[in-house]
């Protein structure tokens, strides 16, 4: 059996007192690691009036909001799904909610996924699973383009034939999240949707279906 350890994100089988790595550490190796130096803070430096030092910690206080917003909004999901109880909590799609609460599925919530082989563990936030076929639905909360790109860079090999965005990242996590549920359920993965929540957008969020480009995944 696989438990997760919330406060440290680690995966471990019980059973065989082995850990697995997450996804997203798997999928990390793939990103060249950003290190900040006083040329790629340079811009930000002259717009905010900042020392190089300053841009640095200017970028971390946002990074840790971002993480703070994005736990807030995913614990809020997590608990309307489970008791359609509102809290009114601010950014929250309960419209949306609402819809994947009338589909004729079981709905798996913060489902953990596996693969004792390769030792990895993952959790996807929504496995919608229909009779022959399974739906993944996964909350995203970055408060910029998931397209967002800087001089046309791309991911490490294999995967160099991707740009590094956060939404390539996606891809990858739900290439990964299918390959462990279709091994799980014996049942295919046959759509995969993301949900950007962002204030950018009209509604406040955006239904992304990714499914035919993570067909593109080799």
């Amino acid at each position: 059996m696989i438990v997760f350890n919330e406060e440290n994100h680690t995966y471990h089988n019980v059973d065989t007192q082995e850990y697995y790595t997450p996804v997203s550490s798997v999928i990390s190796k793939y990103k060249e690691k950003f290190i900040a130096t006083p040329q790629n803070t340079y811009n930000t430096q002259i717009k905010l009036g900042l020392t190089h030092s300053q841009v640095i910690e200017y970028w971390k206080n946002i990074n840790e909001q971002s993480i703070i917003r994005g736990n807030r909004i995913h614990k809020e999901i997590e608990s309307y799904l489970l008791t359609r109880v509102s809290n009114n909590v601010e950014e929250v799609p309960y419209e949306y909610l609402n819809k994947l609460l009338r589909k004729k599925a079981t709905m798996h919530i913060e489902k953990l996924v596996y693969d004792h082989i390769n030792k990895i563990a993952g959790t996807p936030d929504i496995v919608l699973e229909y009779k022959h076929h399974l739906v993944v639905v996964d909350w995203k909360t970055n408060e910029k383009d998931l397209h967002s790109n800087y001089k046309n860079k791309k991911l490490l090999p294999p995967y160099d034939y991707l740009l590094d965005t956060s939404y390539s990242i996606y891809l990858l996590q739900a290439y990964y999240y299918n390959r462990m549920l279709e091994a799980i359920y014996n049942k295919s993965v046959t759509k995969n949707i993301l949900v950007h929540i962002w204030n950018y957008y009209k509604q406040g969020y955006k239904e992304i279906d990714i499914t035919n480009d993570l067909n593109k995944i080799k």
